[in-house]
């Protein structure tokens, strides 16, 4: 029996998973906030990931900064400052020496962030975010930063007048759809104006009611085609975008079918070298679990906590792939036959224990950064999930006290646990090439 449940995607609802991983009854939460944001993560269109804003260097590191705003801290908001952040994460190239990754910022506005900002930060306490700022010369070196303020408030007008310029990517997730595409249309025009890149710069509005959905797709379609037309951009720049739409989140793909859910299963299967069937898909998966947490309930919170972060990686590493492709291309200047051939040689040479591959040493520097940004993405997202880094926490106790050894700098990492990082991006340039094969047949 599966049960279909719409309730948010929280460690409180998610108890009701508990009954699920006995095998008895699958349970389904269905959290349209989440599955807008996951919208983003997986998708294949231009402008849509953090990666298409940047510039990327021959070696697949970024040599210009990611900046971010979004309006509206309500669930959809909180999960796209937790997509960005994750996302968002990059090698920066040798033009940055100070930090790693000192070039990403997210500023996020909320009229009730004094009250949203304590669970947020406490939730998420392993990520960087700053307490709650009143002004903007409280301005702070967070990447990201929590301003307690409406999208009409003089604070956010002296705070786009200061940044319209630098900005890439803007959320707009408000519950009000007709607010909410005014605003979007207001923040454009103003980007407009003061000149800023228009080929690195988009608007994101959350579509809640199917009623007005038309009324805003018009409104979207009239400014794209005019600022395209008029700026002389692409059309894959058109820089208003309504995401979340409800008839493309509650369909049979999403739903019933779970086809996002299963993107992890055939990561995991290809990451463990497993072969699964397509009408047995996910069984490798349940397999996994049993051994975590046995059959009998109660199961240990140390257990549970361990097999839903593993799972979740998963998933994310599914998403990711789309960074991490495009990453690759844009360091071969976009030559698909050299990313096939790139790909393929991978493949063909045995990692040795040193990491390297006996491949051309460009290519090996691409595969150094890629590997190192894979441990970023999963330093932002254990610290989204709450992780905290302790060197000396034990094994079998991580997953209880959420602390993790590996939650630190790349150089600090030992050969053999970077070597994860590099099997998780070979895994992505198999899944692409069986993907390219499958295209060509």
């Amino acid at each position: 029996m599966t049960i279909h449940c719409h309730a948010r995607f929280d460690s409180v609802n998610r108890v009701l998973e508990n009954i699920r991983y006995s095998g008895l009854i699958d349970i389904h939460l269905v959290d349209s906030a989440h599955m807008a944001i996951e919208t983003l993560k997986s998708s294949k269109d231009d402008l849509c990931l953090p990666v298409d804003f940047v510039k990327v260097e021959h070696n697949a590191s970024v040599s210009s900064p990611f900046r971010s705003v979004v309006i509206g801290m309500g669930q959809c908001g909180r999960d796209a400052v937790r997509f960005l952040y994750e996302y968002g994460a990059f090698v920066q190239s040798e033009y940055f020496k100070d930090d790693l990754r000192p070039q990403f910022r997210c500023d996020v506005f909320d009229k009730d962030m004094n009250n949203i900002a304590p669970i947020f930060r406490n939730s998420s306490k392993g990520a960087d975010i700053s307490e709650v700022l009143n002004g903007v010369e409280n301005d702070s070196m967070h990447r990201i930063n929590l301003y307690d303020a409406d999208c009409h408030s003089q604070l956010f007008m002296n705070y786009l007048e200061k940044n319209i310029l630098t900005l890439n990517y803007i959320v707009i997730s408000i519950k009000d759809d007709e607010e909410g595409i005014t605003m979007a249309v207001r923040l454009l025009k103003q980007a407009i104006a003061q000149k800023a890149d228009m080929e690195k710069f988009r608007i994101f509005v959350r579509s809640y009611n199917d009623e007005l959905l038309h009324y805003m797709e018009r409104i979207v379609k009239h400014y794209n085609e005019s600022v395209v037309k008029s700026l002389g951009l692409k059309n894959n720049k058109q820089p208003l975008c309504i995401f979340g739409k409800m008839q493309e989140l509650y369909t049979w793909h999403n739903i019933i079918d779970d086809s996002m859910r299963k993107e992890s299963y055939r990561y995991y299967n290809s990451y463990e070298g497993l072969q699964e069937a397509e009408a047995q898909l996910g069984t490798k998966w349940m397999e996994r679990r049993i051994e975590k947490l046995g059959k009998e309930m109660p199961f240990g919170f140390g257990n549970l906590n361990e097999i839903r972060r593993m799972e979740h990686e998963d998933m994310e590493n599914a998403w990711h792939r789309n960074t991490k492709v495009r990453l690759m291309l844009k360091a071969l200047d976009d030559d698909i036959d050299r990313f096939r051939e790139f790909a393929a040689t991978v493949g063909q040479y045995e990692r040795h224990a040193d990491n390297t591959y006996g491949i051309p040493l460009e290519w090996q520097k691409i595969m150094d950064t890629l590997a190192q940004t894979e441990h970023l993405r999963w330093n932002a997202s254990h610290e989204m999930l709450g992780y905290t880094y302790d060197k000396n926490v034990e094994k079998s106790k991580r997953d209880i006290l959420m602390q993790h050894k590996c939650l630190t700098s790349w150089d600090a990492l030992d050969t053999a646990t970077q070597g994860y990082d590099y099997q998780v991006v070979e895994t992505s340039l198999k899944m692409w090439l069986g993907e390219q094969t499958k295209k060509q047949k």
